[in-house]
């Protein structure tokens, strides 16, 4: 009997000990070790702006949303009144039709963007992109068009259970959505692509979504490829690298292809 209690506390102080030992750790679905200090860091004043060159048929559809950046201690102050830059010089250029093309500021109209309905963006030109506004410093930014992808229209087959297609993809393409557009919902693939090759695509239909009607694919430069595939944390304390593909500010300019087929 003494055997067996012996054994049996020094089972008792080993899994102690492992417990112990298992709390000090990290979880595998846990951060890891979180920084017990806090980092100070300089703000910035800056242009914070998402700008979008989007080629789709003849729609002048391209625009440029402009804020000013804020620190986090301001976040109170435009809760209910976002700090939107409504007087800024915008202006966008081609590299080989150096056009340039001048964006304005039309409020509520534009839903707060800046707009040119003369742009027309083309296909594999670099645009540059060119902000000034008072009392903060120039941005610029760069991106390039993509060309548009091509459906093998004879690989596309409509059945009760799906859609299935053969799509092209182009080289200046770093990710894609694709989505296939019913009468009462939509199914969107998004995949990061790998040059110029023809992948197979298949949709599955449930009884919600009624009739295909259309496919719409969209396939994104780099920069767009960058913040798309960038993680959000939602872990308190945890830290994240601010993305911005501009210079002289923050946020992102890049450039989308759309290609919209009508299914049969």
């Amino acid at each position: 009997m003494k055997i067996f209690k012996d054994n049996l506390l020094i089972i008792l102080a080993s899994v102690i000990a492992g417990l112990a030992g298992w709390q000090s750790c990290d979880l595998p679905w846990q951060p890891g070790p979180m920084p017990d200090a806090i980092i100070e860091t300089e703000f910035v004043p800056g242009l914070n702006i998402l700008g979008i060159v989007r080629l789709e048929d003849t729609t002048a559809s391209s625009f440029v949303y402009i804020e000013r950046a804020y620190a986090s201690n301001e976040y109170e102050t435009w809760v209910d009144s976002l700090p939107i830059i409504k007087n800024a010089n915008v202006w966008i250029a081609g590299t080989r039709d150096t056009t340039g093309y001048i964006f304005r500021y039309y409020g509520e109209q534009s839903d707060h963007k800046y707009i040119n309905a003369d742009f027309r963006p083309v296909a594999g030109e670099t645009y540059q992109l060119t902000i000034t506004a008072a009392d903060l410093p120039d941005l610029s930014a760069s991106t390039s068009v993509p060309h548009l992808p091509a459906i093998d229209t004879g690989s596309v087959v409509v059945s009760e259970d799906g859609v299935n297609f053969n799509l092209r993809t182009t080289a200046d393409t770093y990710l894609y959505d694709v989505y296939l557009l019913c009468e009462n919902g939509q199914l969107v693939n998004r995949f990061s692509n790998d040059g110029a090759i023809v992948k197979e695509l298949q949709f599955k239909l449930n009884n919600n979504l009624d009739a295909p009607l259309a496919i719409q694919v969209y396939g994104y430069d780099e920069n767009m490829a960058t913040i798309l595939n960038a993680t959000s944390s939602i872990i308190p304390q945890s830290f994240l690298e601010t993305l911005s593909t501009v210079e002289g500010g923050y946020g992102c300019f890049g450039a989308v292809s759309v290609l919209t087929y009508v299914l049969p």
